[in-house]
């Protein structure tokens, strides 16, 4: 997220496996590089369903 020309902060995901699901890892990082907010935790969500090209998540859709 920019404002005013600068930034504020950064938003990293990956997907990972986990105990044999998909995991969408999301993690926010602030204009200096480190953890915003909570700076030791991701917020995880569980692939729920794939169509077409449209994943869910729980708490999140993306569109690819």
């Amino acid at each position: 997220m920019v404002q005013d020309n600068k930034l504020v902060f950064s938003e990293f995901f990956m997907l990972v496996r986990e105990e044999g699901r998909i995991v969408l890892r999301l993690k926010l990082l602030g204009n200096d590089f480190t953890g915003w907010k909570e700076k030791d935790k991701s917020v995880n969500s569980p692939l729920l369903e794939v169509k077409g090209k449209t994943a869910w998540f729980g708490g999140l859709t993306d569109q690819l």
